[in-house]
């Protein structure tokens, strides 16, 4: 087709300082559209683009905006549509798409300009019930499009006309649709707050919320603009910046209030680093005040700012009138630095940080660099030089919120460090306090508690079991959401916002087949938490891959096994979440893994013979040594994890045993088929049976009882050493009573005087005559052996000693104990000491240590430990870092009457009251009905 050039109209030339004379700086562009008015445009994701629309003629044109000189635009092709399009977009690539009443239609241009249609493989799924409400290109041309709470993303990078969906997303919950950005971000908005959803790491933040003007918002009325560095919320009047690398609000603002927009433009950070950003939120504002003399290039009869604004990183382009606008955003600031400059209004302004509050406070950043823990050789370098800076500056981040989320952690893990007390104290409250102050904008603050847990967990633990009463039951809303859900849902973890990728499923499908057959649910009221431990799984995002597989880094989670935070709801929660998403999933696949080697291995080993041949037999034993290996390996990796802790475990040795016991009998029995390998059959059996037993550890029903032998175990194993010595000594002074003397053979009959002699004890059997005398010699002599005298030896003597314990006291009944007092002393010392008073005092220790553990705190905390194993040594690098099994902030559903309940507990022993959250508590309390006055 034809090349359309478009001249400019009118051009508004600015002479307001030497260096931007005849500056063009805002520039009414001929609309191309037969004279229709202009009601759609839109830009391509890499402003190469521009495309109109106009609904007078119908038609659409694109524009070559990349390389424009300000005097023409050169149009790339034309399309007339008898249809009425609700929204259109277009790639850098000169593809484009636009929506219309329940359909879409797809083209795109070659080279030569030929148009040609697009079919989508998915499309035939939808009807006249399932509109498509969005449509987008992202930076990588793909096509992404929303259709009633379904994301479709499409590769555009085929040589055919049908482009395939390589992505999938269902939207769950009550979430209002806002917008997709073309950095593959999906904005949402529910429960008065807007989140952004990651389309590609399926990460998810809070941006706003909690804002009493949004209660009752319709969605459509919130506008967002967003790069790599900040997001802008527009919600009616009111715009609000969103720092991602903190994750925290760090300004708003009223547009039209002139002296916030004065300071805006006047600070020397944000104005160039928003420009683009704010630009396309700026639509229909009344030119009044500084805001008139800015835009005094346009018209007098224009009293607003263009709507529909699309930006660039150098243009802006904006519908008024029905006419397109295009503005130089690089110019128009140069013109805006020329007015502050001479604006006496600006200059008597003194506090540029009216509304952007606590931007980032200029402090010696090398300071805090150096005084991350784990820098101590550093912290000696500076040495008092550096605490006298310390003890200055140190005020400066608490008081500043955008500079302490920055380098809280940090500062945190220095105090901890340097045993500083009050400094703790301070972070601690600061964090709490932040929260409060926000509920909606500011849950990160508590991060920098829960990042610290580790820390916290080896010095203060107190501040753990603190942290852990203090947030229980706490939401980030200033209210309570109660909704119906399954009973099965009690401490059912969730994301906000939730999405669920769908790609490669039949999710969809089922989901449609239970709208056409619903089911019958039974349903309860529930109440919904936040949990507090924000950031207390997340892994470090710089990692080196090969590396993680020898030693990987480690998450406040995997760090930090403590009691008080599994004591709470927020604990039990989090393990639920963990379990359900990716635990039980590796943790079958692990156990039936260990069933593979215990299977192949007992057929090996207790099939006979003759029901099995060799061939079979050897080709178990090699399955055997080849899964054994696997297994151990894992049990390699944990050694080199941690070696002091791993050798800590008794579970890991028995590991160890029960993967080595059973490789190095196949490899003998391959290499001698020895029938001496018996007894290390025999054992390796029983080690590899035991185990799979084990495996039942993470099943709730038999988990507490692990947890009670286990931890019992761990609380009783002084008392057994203690236990084991007197036995020891015992036994050494039987040994030393009863060992014989003289020099005997049990293969030679021996007589002396020796009374220890096994011959001299060993049963003896005489004649007894007719007349009822007895001869004087001995007719028989049973031939003595090592348990005739099992003192004979101080190992069989430390086993008669361990007989005598369960009650036979065989071995010690070949001797009078008339005729020897001192053996008779012993066992009566031996009876009261141990048998009496000791194994009863350890009878009473287990029934105190078994009541102590007999609850479900230690059950999560064992399955707390079953998924640290499985999160460092099973997971591969990539998949630790998963936002949507590691997420930043999680969610959970409480059954409302099991929450009454619980609440009443706390309240019987004491733990309800505190001194935080009192206002969140009250309101708990008063939406459960339950009555009770908080201790001031």
């Amino acid at each position: 087709m034809d090349e359309i050039f478009i001249k400019v109209d009118e051009t508004y030339h600015d002479k307001v300082d030497s260096d931007v004379h005849n500056s063009e700086i805002i520039e009414k562009l001929h609309n191309g559209h037969n004279g229709k008015p202009i009601t759609k445009i839109e830009i391509s994701p890499k402003g190469k683009y521009l495309v109109t629309y106009s609904e007078g003629d119908k038609s659409l044109i694109c524009w070559n905006v990349e390389n424009v000189d300000g005097s023409q635009l050169k149009s790339e092709f034309s399309v007339n549509s008898d249809k009425r399009l609700n929204q259109i977009c277009i790639s850098d690539d000169k593809k484009f798409a636009y929506t219309y009443s329940w359909y879409i239609d797809i083209y795109r241009y070659d080279m030569m300009n030929n148009r040609q249609k697009i079919e989508l493989d998915c499309d035939l799924i939808y009807d006249d019930s399932n509109p498509y409400d969005y449509c987008t290109f992202n930076l990588k041309d793909e096509l992404i499009l929303y259709c009633r709470g379904t994301i479709f993303i499409y590769s555009t990078q085929t040589k055919s006309n049908q482009w395939n969906c390589i992505r999938m997303y269902k939207k769950s919950g009550n979430f209002k649709f806002i917008s997709i950005s073309k950095y593959d971000k999906l904005y949402l908005y529910s429960n008065n707050s807007i989140y952004e959803w990651n389309l590609v790491t399926e990460k998810s933040i809070k941006i706003f919320g909690n804002d009493k003007e949004m209660r009752y918002m319709k969605s459509e009325l919130v506008k967002i603009s967003s790069d790599e560095k900040f997001i802008c919320t527009r919600v009616i009047d009111k715009i609000i910046i969103y720092s991602i690398e903190l994750e925290v609000s760090i300004a708003s603002f009223d547009i039209n209030n002139v002296i916030q927009l004065h300071m805006l433009i006047k600070h020397p950070v944000l104005y160039s680093l928003l420009r683009p950003l704010l630009f396309s939120l700026l639509s229909n504002i009344p030119r009044k005040g500084f805001l008139n003399s800015m835009m005094d290039h346009l018209p007098k009869k224009h009293f607003y700012l263009p709507n529909t604004i699309r930006t660039t990183s150098k243009y802006a382009f904006g519908i008024l009138d029905g006419d397109v606008w295009k503005i130089n955003l690089e110019k128009m600031e140069l013109n805006i630095s020329f007015l502050i400059k001479n604006s006496n209004e600006l200059n008597n302004v003194n506090n540029s940080d009216e509304i952007v509050e606590n931007w980032y406070f200029e402090i010696n950043e090398d300071l805090y660099q150096n005084i991350v823990p784990g820098k101590d050789d550093r912290n000696k370098k500076y040495g008092d030089e550096l605490m006298d800076l310390i003890d200055n500056t140190l005020s400066k981040p608490l008081n500043d919120k955008e500079t302490f989320l920055m380098y809280g952690v940090g500062l945190l893990k220095f105090a901890i460090k340097e045993n500083n007390l009050e400094l703790i104290d301070d972070i601690y409250k600061k964090c709490i306090n932040y929260f409060k102050e926000d509920l909606g904008n500011n849950n990160m603050s508590l991060s920098i508690i829960t990042s610290t847990m580790s820390l916290l967990n080896e010095y203060y633990p107190e501040y753990i079991l603190r942290y852990s009463l203090e947030t229980t039951m706490i939401i980030d809303t200033p209210f309570y959401s109660t909704v119906h859900k399954n009973n099965n849902l009690h401490l059912s973890s969730f994301q906000y916002p939730q999405m669920v990728n769908i790609t490669q499923t039949i999710f969809y499908f089922v989901n449609v087949y239970y709208k056409i057959f619903p089911r019958s649910t039974i349903t309860t009221p529930t109440i919904i938490f936040m949990n507090p431990y924000i950031k207390f799984v997340n892994y470090p995002q710089k990692y080196n891959w090969f590396l993680e597989l020898i030693k990987p880094k480690s998450s406040p989670f995997v760090k930090t096994i403590n009691r008080d935070i599994y004591k709470t709801w927020n604990g039990e929660a989090l393990i639920n979440f963990k379990w359900d998403t990716y635990g039980k999933y590796y943790y079958a696949v692990i156990w039936i893994g260990f069933i593979a080697l215990l299977g192949c291995f007992t057929a090996a080993a207790t099939i006979p013979q003759q029901y099995i041949n060799e061939e079979i037999q050897n080709q178990l034993l090699i399955a055997s040594i080849i899964l054994g290996f696997i297994h151990l390996s894992f049990e390699v990796r944990q050694f080199i994890y941690n070696p002091i802790k791993w050798a800590h475990d008794f579970w890991n040795l028995f590991d160890v045993i029960a993967y080595v016991l059973p490789i190095y009998t196949s490899i003998r029995w391959l290499q001698t088929n020895e029938t001496n390998l018996i007894p290390l059959l025999s054992f390796s059996c029983l080690f590899l049976d035991i185990k799979f037993l084990l495996f039942f550890r993470a099943i709730e029903y038999f988990g507490i009882y692990f947890a009670i032998i286990i931890s019992v175990a761990k609380q009783i194993v002084s008392f057994l050493v203690v236990l084991l010595i007197i036995i020891i000594s015992f036994a050494h002074a039987f040994y030393i009573l009863l060992t014989p003397r003289s020099i005997f053979s049990f293969d030679e009959l021996t007589n002396n005087n020796d009374p220890n002699n096994p011959w001299n004890i060993v049963s003896s059997y005489y004649q007894i005559f007719k007349n009822g005398t007895i001869d004087s010699h001995q007719f028989l002599i049973q031939q003595p052996n090592g348990n005739t005298n099992m003192f004979n030896d101080f190992r069989t003597s430390l086993f008669a000693m361990y007989l005598s314990l369960t009650g036979d006291s065989s071995a010690l009944s070949n001797w009078s104990y008339t005729d020897n007092p001192s053996l008779a002393i012993l066992i009566v010392l031996f009876s009261l000491l141990i048998v009496v008073y000791l194994m009863n005092l350890f009878i009473g220790l287990l029934n105190n240590a078994i009541e102590k553990d007999n609850d479900r705190v230690s059950y999560l905390m064992q399955k707390a430990e079953i998924l640290a194993e499985i999160e460092l040594f099973y997971l591969l690098p990539h998949q630790r870092r998963w936002n949507s099994w590691f997420p930043e902030v999680i969610y959970y559903y409480a059954n409302v009457d099991m929450t009454r309940k619980k609440i009443k507990e706390l309240i019987d022993d004491n733990e309800w009251d505190s001194n935080e959250f009192i206002e969140l508590k009250q309101i708990l309390i008063k939406k459960l009905n339950i009555k009770h006055n908080f201790n001031k």
